[in-house]
């Protein structure tokens, strides 16, 4: 049964599924340029790190349970997930709950009444379970984890979108008894086997990838000795979405025990162990002191973290090891609000600007979502025409835009096939002034024109430019079609876009209604003439006939 259709990927879609998720005071102060432009900065966040290797890349990510569901369990509460994961997100946290009579792993935390699938009709249905509210035929993982690969695709074009997502799921037990000893034997459908399909990245595929030992990113390269951190290494996105393997599926946290009724040890060859994706994220906001981030290496009491691979060499991202330190890795480096101390708009920006991703399971906003870029302005990129080339501001160390004529410094970095000389935190500025076109040739070999990937290259470079003399400088970051910005000058935007922005929609139904005014107007104009002709030939006829009539005369016969 197909319970989805396919999503709608375009700015304006997004914008009113999205106001759709929130209160209606915050949605009434968003207007449509700022809403549209946190779309397209993340977007533009998302596109650029999938260049890095999966663990290093950024991408906010949510609990949908506490964010999204809110105790609603329908089947129009869980459409909302695929447009999320259309743009705004990169990694989703499902719970699922084991039925152990039923045999089946279903959406609804609370156990349905015995037959109950055969007592309705359709799955569009609700009714009340306990204090939540439930689709009325049970919603089953199964169900949802066979929509998961057309969360991807576009309705554009029908092509898979240039992502690559997460889904880790939290197992629950629903303690329901087995009523019928002969469901002991009863075969049913394993988690490995909902979510098995050539769009998954599996661990069996992460293991013959590290076997040949074919990681060249510097993220993955340690420098002393000079060999590949194993356990760290990771393709990169642009690899997954190559091959087509764009989701990856990953446990969270569980609460099955032996009594349970299901073993997860089947499913291991397709979903990821919790340590391994970091399913349950290592830092909670309790750790911090207060309401700011101590330091980036050292975030909490008794935390420590350490870099992957070339940024072991940077203090700013490690911090001392030693008795009574929790060492946690800036792989998969998310950051979950708890109940407690949830997220505020300060905090996360300081954990965006130091690495760390936002997992938001207590506060989602537009807002906080907002303060999750690490990357443009407030209000950037802008839609203005004609600006389509990207800069970073001396001031604040974000991106703004401007025409691609106008001159600045160009930001070179560090970047080579040798994985052991590539140093994404090495950034030079090439002082002299040049337009975007020229930019390219402006860096010195082994630099090149480059734009940052995720927030800590793009704070290296941010300190490079305050402790030097030149002011604004460029980027390599063109808008390519209207709200694509890729890197590289004449590059390709990475899938499809269809403007349908609210300035490109009016714009557009302003020009065809210009075109159709005139066409009418002419119309109007020859049909006129044409009646006036009309007119005046029928004047004319009558004033013949009747100075025909006045000259008329008898003749008298002689």
């Amino acid at each position: 049964m197909k319970v989805w259709t396919a999503p709608l990927f375009t700015p304006v879609v997004l914008l009113l599924q999205w106001v759709a998720l929130l209160p209606l005071a915050l949605a009434e102060e968003l207007s449509p340029s700022d809403t549209q432009a946190i779309t397209v900065a993340i977007r533009t966040q998302r596109d650029l790190s999938l260049s890095l290797p999966l663990n290093r890349a950024t991408g906010p990510g949510l609990v949908l349970e506490t964010t999204i569901l809110s105790k609603n369990y329908t089947i129009e509460t869980f459409q909302l997930t695929e447009k999320l994961l259309a743009t705004l997100v990169r990694r989703v946290v499902v719970d699922i709950y084991w039925d152990n009579n039923a045999k089946i792993w279903q959406m609804c935390p609370e156990p349905y009444p015995p037959n109950t699938a055969a007592s309705q009709t359709s799955i569009t249905d609700t009714v009340k379970v306990g204090d939540v509210v439930c689709s009325a035929i049970p919603l089953t993982f199964d169900a949802v984890g066979k929509q998961v690969p057309q969360w991807l695709v576009s309705d554009t074009g029908g092509e898979y979108l240039n992502a690559v997502v997460a889904i880790i799921l939290n197992l629950h037990d629903l303690k329901v008894a087995n009523l019928s000893p002969a469901n002991a034997s009863t075969p049913f459908q394993t988690l490995g086997q909902s979510v098995r399909s050539p769009r998954v990245y599996t661990p069996k595929m992460l293991s013959n990838y590290r076997a040949v030992n074919s990681s060249t990113s510097p993220y993955s390269n340690v420098r002393s000795g000079n060999v590949t951190n194993i356990s760290e290494s990771w393709p990169s996105g642009v690899e997954l979405v190559n091959a087509g393997t764009q989701i990856l599926i990953g446990f969270g946290t569980s609460d099955l025990n032996n009594s349970s009724g299901y073993d997860v040890d089947g499913d291991k060859d397709v979903i990821f162990s919790s340590e391994e994706l970091r399913g349950v994220p290592s830092i909670v906001t309790t750790i911090f002191p207060g309401s700011d981030v101590p330091s980036c290496a050292a975030p909490g009491s008794g935390i420590s973290m350490q870099g992957t691979g070339f940024d072991l060499a940077y203090p700013r991202y490690n911090g001392a090891t030693g008795s009574g330190q929790t060492t946690v890795s800036w792989s998969w480096p998310y950051v979950m609000d708890a109940p407690s101390k949830p997220f505020t708009p300060a905090l996360i920006r300081q954990l965006v600007s130091c690495g760390f991703i936002p997992l938001y399971n207590v506060t989602f906003s537009l807002e906080m979502l907002s303060a999750s870029v690490w990357s443009w302005e407030p209000g950037q990129p802008s839609a203005s025409s004609g600006r389509d080339c990207a800069f970073i501001r001396k001031s604040t160390g974000r991106w703004s835009v401007d025409v691609c004529k106008a001159a600045y410094p160009v930001a070179c970095q560090l970047r080579s096939g040798d994985a052991s000389v590539s140093d994404p935190f090495n950034w030079t500025i090439a002082p002299q002034a040049h337009n975007f076109v020229s930019a390219a040739s402006a860096c010195p070999e082994p630099y090149v024109f480059a734009v940052p990937k995720n927030a800590q290259e793009n704070a290296a470079l941010a300190a490079v430019i305050a402790a030097s003399d030149v002011g604004n400088v460029w980027i390599n970051l063109n808008q390519v079609l209207p709200t694509c910005w890729a890197e590289g000058y004449q590059s390709k935007c990475p899938y499809t876009v269809t403007d349908t922005s609210y300035q490109a929609f009016i714009g557009a139904t302003l020009k065809q209604g210009i075109v159709i005014v005139i066409v009418f107007a002419l119309f109007v104009f020859f049909k006129c003439r044409r009646q006036m002709r009309v007119s005046r030939l029928s004047k004319r006829k009558a004033e013949v006939r009747r100075k025909i009539r006045q000259r008329d005369y008898v003749t008298v016969p002689a």
